[in-house]
């Protein structure tokens, strides 16, 4: 029979252990090293800027490929508005 203190004979006996490792000075949120492990690093930085940096550029890129709208409106309707109060 088993007793609750001692596990079954079969068992691993042995404790398990977990190890956090990292490379360079982890700085911690509230003392919680796992906050400061999910913080972006460099290398995800410099991904996201030049991920941003094309979907502009191909924003960009697709409002060029569309008609231009139309400039100085504005100017061409006092143009007609003058000649049409010139002619009456």
């Amino acid at each position: 029979m088993e007793s609750p203190g001692n596990p079954p004979p079969n068992s691993c006996s042995h404790p398990l252990v977990f190890r956090l490792d990292h490379t360079e000075e982890v700085d911690a949120d509230d003392n919680c090293l796992f906050t400061a492990a999910n913080k972006p690093g460099e290398r995800d930085l410099r991904h996201n800027i030049a991920r941003l940096f094309a979907d502009v550029y191909a924003a960009q890129i697709t409002r060029q490929n569309q008609q231009p709208p139309p400039q100085h409106t504005h100017l061409v309707g006092a143009r007609t508005m003058a000649t049409v109060t010139k002619r009456c």
